[in-house]
């Protein structure tokens, strides 16, 4: 595997161990990948999900338009050049989003994940991940 590739070699990764004995390393590690992989912004949330595009037929023509979601009027179509631009930045967005979901799910024991799988952002399953493990939580987790 090429330094900079996408791809995740599970066997590096770091696994959390299922009684969370090893969070504070495997949180730690686990962080440390996902930054070098290139998703701080994901990782704290500050990436905001690419808007999705609006389709829309012509009655006229009978072909399809497309729309920035706040032209509400649907007056001005988008060229070609900002559709790409819209689609660039979504595939971009999953990607990503998907990189981080993939170390999360090949790290994570499956009763843990199965919990934040629902969530959309990696952000958003980050963070209910590491609540569980906060001193706090640890205590109550115990079993």
């Amino acid at each position: 595997m090429s330094p900079g590739s996408d791809a995740v070699n599970i066997s590096k990764l770091y696994r959390l161990k299922e009684d969370g004995t090893n969070w504070a390393a495997y949180r730690d590690r686990t962080t440390d990948h996902l930054k070098l992989k290139g998703l701080r912004s994901h990782l704290n949330g500050r990436v905001r999900k690419p808007v999705e595009i609006v389709e829309r037929v012509n009655e006229l023509t009978n072909a399809f338009q497309y729309f920035n979601p706040s032209d509400a009027a649907f007056a001005a179509p988008l060229s070609a050049d900002d559709i790409e631009k819209f689609e660039v930045a979504a595939c971009e967005y999953d990607k990503n989003e998907g990189v981080g979901s993939d170390v999360l799910n090949n790290t994570l024991p499956t009763s843990i994940y199965r919990e934040i799988q629902t969530f959309k952002t990696l952000a958003e399953k980050c963070d209910k991940k590491w609540v569980r493990y906060t001193p706090a939580a640890a205590a109550a987790f115990e079993m």
